[in-house]
């Protein structure tokens, strides 16, 4: 149509659940709706971990703020621009946030009795192994998205006088990779 226009993703404002399941898909990735829903309802034991790591004379160090920081800000910026300007609150654009919620994570078990700390430091190794183990063999997972099969299907159904309009534009990567048809594809 000539226009960017029909370039740009149809996202819907945030609520605070979209908040929360993006902070639990950056510790136990994309999981099934009953399983996530169950992971992000665990939310009063990271509070209660928060406030373990609020020892009384305990310094916070300006790294540790800025980290604390460097991922708040983020991600309150884009859930309020979402309500002032356009909608733009996606976890896949919050992805740089990722390692400064690690940190976070790993000075909050450094605050703990070491016997603590190890102990949960193993728990959420294990839970984190077990979750990707379940996002890698669940067929269920929301984002996986199987674009052999759907590009075979084009290329049975297409003809040469079809063109094959493949949008949102960054999925036209995965799809060339595996396009063969001889319809003319765009983006």
């Amino acid at each position: 149509n000539g226009g960017a226009g029909n370039t740009q993703p149809t996202l819907m404002t945030p609520t605070t659940v979209n908040v929360f399941n993006t902070f639990s898909s950056f510790i136990f990735g994309f999981q099934t709706a009953h399983l996530n829903t169950i992971l992000v309802s665990l939310w009063p034991i990271t509070v209660l971990l928060g406030f373990l790591a609020l020892k009384k004379n305990k310094h916070i160090s300006p790294e540790t703020i800025y980290f604390i920081m460097g991922f708040i800000l983020p991600n309150a910026a884009a859930f309020i621009i979402s309500f002032l300007v356009s909608p733009v609150y996606l976890a896949r654009y919050l992805i740089f946030t990722l390692p400064m919620m690690y940190l976070i994570l790993s000075w909050m078990f450094s605050t703990y009795p070491k016997s603590l700390a190890y102990a949960l430091r193993t728990l959420l190794v294990l839970v984190m192994a077990a979750t990707l183990a379940i996002e890698a063999a669940s067929a269920n997972t929301p984002v996986k998205e199987n674009y052999r099969e759907a590009v075979e299907y084009i290329e049975k159904s297409a003809l040469p006088s079809d063109v094959v309009a493949v949008s949102a534009p960054f999925t036209i990567y995965p799809v060339l990779y595996y396009y063969q048809g001889s319809a003319s594809l765009t983006t």
